[in-house]
This record gives C-alpha cells, structure tokens and sequence, in this order.
C-alpha cells in the first residue's frame, strides 16, 4: 500500500463513523498539511457513497490537528443515480478539526460532449526544472520528504538557488512546477485533493 493510501485509511466503527489515525508524516512543522486532513475526509466520504470519484470538494478548516487517533464523521446529503453529495467532519479529542462538503461521482461512466476551456501552464519538461527538497532544509517539514518537486526555473524567489547563491525576489505571487509523490503512487482524483495543497504558498515569494 502507499504511503498516502495507509496515512488516510478510515476503518468503520459505525454508519457514518470512522477511526483513522494522523500522522507526522505529512507535517510543516508540528501541523500536519490540509490537503493530507481533506484527504482522510475523503476516505470517509469514499466509504459512505457509492460514487467513487471526487467531483468537487470544499473543505473548512477549524482547529490545528495533531499526530494521533481521530474519527471522521459523514452524513450522506443526497444519493442519486449519477452523483452522491456528503459532508464530512474530522473530529479528534472532542474538538472538530475540518469539515469537508464533497459531490461524488464516477468518471469512468460519463458520457457525451466534454469541453474544458482551461489550458496547462506553460512549463519545461521535468528534466529542464530545479529539482530537490520542497521546502529549506533546516524546517521541520516532513512532507516535503514524501514529495518529488520539479519547479520552473525562476519560480522560487525565497529560497536560495541549487548552488547556495540567494535569489533577487520575484514579487509575483505564482509558483509553477511538477509534484509528485516519491512512493511512486500514480496521480488520480483522490490524491487531487491532497496536492491541491501540497505546494508552498505562492505569497512566499512577495517581500514582506
């Protein structure tokens, strides 16, 4: 099993009530990452519907969370015949940590005419980006050792360049680049929600 997969299993207790366990190991510093919380809230919400795929999910969060047990608490919205709407809480010490509203569905039986107007940014190949650590060495950031980051040269202003040398600040809030997870786990809808939050904040690269 990956990493990811084992990290945000829900075990049922009951209807609608599942155990699972935070680890440290998709932390920035003391706080495990939200996108690591919305994915435990989606193995929660996987369980209770019979739509597999997430189609949109929106997550709130309340209060930081810490490495231990905790439980994730779904109520089923609607259950239809081409999507499942549900909301779902991740509870730890008697405290609510997040609460996710998600719409599930099945990409593998959509039909008809699709139009995606978006395009990918403009970005070189993998081999052309820097590559290394996704956070500074010195930070307690555990998650950064799960992920393999290419980013486009001149993407990261804060953080000095490959040979040590410091950077001349962007100011532009973007960052751009390839992730993915270093276990070898191929990209799918589920782990979307995950690296949705998994990059720095492009704000870092603005002078304070």
């Amino acid at each position: 099993m990956f990493e990811l997969d084992e990290d945000t299993a829900a075990v049922p207790i009951e209807p609608g009530r599942y155990a699972c366990v935070i680890t440290d190991r998709w932390s920035i510093g003391a706080a495990p990452n939200g996108g690591y919380l919305a994915r435990i809230l989606l193995s929660g919400i996987e369980r209770s519907v019979a739509h597999p795929d997430p189609f949109s999910m929106t997550t709130h969060f309340l209060a930081t969370a810490k490495p231990g047990p905790a439980e994730v608490r779904v109520e089923v919205v609607r259950a239809g015949k081409g999507h499942s709407t549900a909301q779902a809480s991740l509870v730890q010490d008697g405290r609510e940590l997040c609460r996710a509203l998600a719409v599930m569905g099945d990409l593998g039986k959509l039909e008809g005419p699709t139009h995606v107007a978006a395009r990918p940014p403009a970005l070189p190949p993998v081999e052309a980006c820097e590559r290394g650590r996704a956070g500074p060495a010195t930070s307690i950031l555990s998650i950064a050792d799960r992920l393999d980051v290419a980013m486009r040269p001149g993407s990261i202003s804060w953080m000095p360049a490959p040979d040590g040398t410091p950077r001349p600040r962007s100011n532009v809030a973007e960052l751009v680049g390839w992730m993915r997870l270093k276990d070898g786990r191929p990209a799918d809808a589920a782990s979307l929600v995950f690296f949705v939050d998994a990059m720095p904040p492009p704000v870092l690269n603005l002078d304070a």
